[in-house]
């Protein structure tokens, strides 16, 4: 039996008789250098037995981008099929790539951004600017909202200024709405937002940090997806922004990225799907016991922050524990927790100890590595959506995005 698709040399192939990615069994993953491809054409959907082809970026602690872009092809085989009965000859993959038909899924596209100021205000005019423009080189139309450079104390404006421009932005024709940046001040209008609206709307809202808060809260009040991933100012409106940051961030806005892989070097053993959710570690606790707090069963959790101690942290990871939440979910996935400063009364109680005594007490799948944070390279996260998880030999494979290729051949 030959295989029914482009493969290249060098590829490492893994056989899974009940596979994470989907409920079903009999998968063939190929995981593959992007570089490493002998063909440069466009991914491809299957039609029957045909490759799924799936964008994926693998995040390396050692940051090095150019290894970054891997592949996934999964074969829809029966799940008899044994590795000696693959064809890897070069005939074979001519044929599938001549006869393998475009991906759909690729042709959405994300053409408009409207940036709001929600949280704290915009100290620099010229950074805002900075950050339309790039925006704009990757292909966005960008409109800002007419407050979104407001002052008001620390914020960006008044309570009332701020919701208006939430108000504004359902109703403006543009797709995306995107935050100028976090801060604090979110958690004071959740009461005065339409969730219902919003999420009726179909706009993708996008924003980091604070903007956590409306994460959750439209995930508890509507069910509906939003995303946690950049803000304008910090990650398109530096001079060096993070060029793996905005590919991530353009992906998943037009739908190319399926799955996102990391190094995971220490991360606990799972393979798991259900909703993701998180965010802020701060902002996630501060909801606790509030109308805003989503009550999501068997989720993937993931979490970061930024300037608090390890002690804070781990206080706030009891106080999600001591509500039940932590134990009722299937993972556990932390990012980046940074900016801290350890006295000598720590005494040896740094971040790890965190996660060992988390580990230790929840017994909840813990997976550490996760590109996320206050930090340059960020992956933007589906918050609401059901993904998957899975480890496997220091790396972690998150599934963003699952296209229903189940269609194409029911039987597999």
């Amino acid at each position: 039996m030959g295989v029914a698709g482009p493969l290249p040399p060098r590829c490492l192939v893994r056989f899974t008789p009940d596979p994470w990615i989907w409920p079903r069994p009999g998968r063939l993953f190929l995981l593959f250098d992007k570089n490493d491809r002998a063909d440069a054409g466009a991914p491809v959907c299957p039609r029957k037995r045909k490759p799924i082809a799936l964008r994926c970026l693998a995040i390396r602690q050692s940051g090095v981008s150019a290894a970054l872009s891997i592949t996934i092809w999964v074969l829809n085989y029966p799940p008899i099929v044994t590795m000696n009965q693959i064809d890897f000859s070069s005939s074979a993959h001519a044929h599938a790539a001549a006869n393998a038909p475009a991906c759909s899924h690729s042709s959405h596209q994300a053409d408009g951004i409207y940036l709001i100021s929600p949280s704290g205000f915009v100290a620099d005019p010229g950074t805002l600017a900075q950050a339309r423009d790039r925006l704009q080189t990757h292909g966005f139309k960008v409109e800002t909202d007419g407050s979104a450079l407001a002052r008001f104390e620390r914020f960006a404006g008044t309570d009332e200024q701020r919701v208006a421009a939430i108000q504004r932005a359902i109703r403006q024709p543009l797709p995306i709405v995107m935050a100028t940046r976090g801060g604090y001040g979110l958690s004071r209008i959740l009461p005065y937002i339409d969730w219902n609206a919003v999420a009726a709307s179909g706009k993708r809202f996008v924003g980091h940090s604070d903007f956590t808060a409306f994460n959750l809260a439209l995930l508890a009040k509507t069910g509906a997806v939003s995303y946690s991933g950049p803000s304008a100012l910090h990650d398109f409106g530096t001079h060096n922004p993070d060029e793996l940051t905005a590919d991530l961030f353009v992906e998943v806005m037009r739908g190319e990225l399926q799955v996102l892989s990391f190094e995971a070097p220490d991360a606990d053993a799972v393979d798991a799907r259900g909703v993701l959710w998180g965010g802020n570690l701060a902002l996630v606790a501060s909801l606790v016991g509030t109308p805003y707090m989503p009550d999501v069963q068997g989720g993937v959790l993931f979490l970061e922050d930024i300037a608090e101690h390890p002690y804070r942290v781990e206080r706030m990871l009891t106080q999600l524990w001591h509500a039940g939440i932590l134990e009722r979910q299937s993972a556990i996935v932390l990012g980046h927790f940074t900016e801290y400063q350890l006295g000598s009364q720590d005494n040896g109680f740094d971040l790890p100890a965190v996660v060992r005594w988390l580990r230790a007490t929840v017994r909840v799948p813990v997976v550490t590595g996760l590109p996320y944070g206050h930090v340059p390279t960020k992956a933007t996260l589906p918050v609401g959506r059901k993904v998957g998880i899975a480890t496997e030999e220091g790396m972690a494979y998150l599934l963003l995005d699952e296209h229903d290729h189940q269609h194409a051949h029911p039987h597999s």
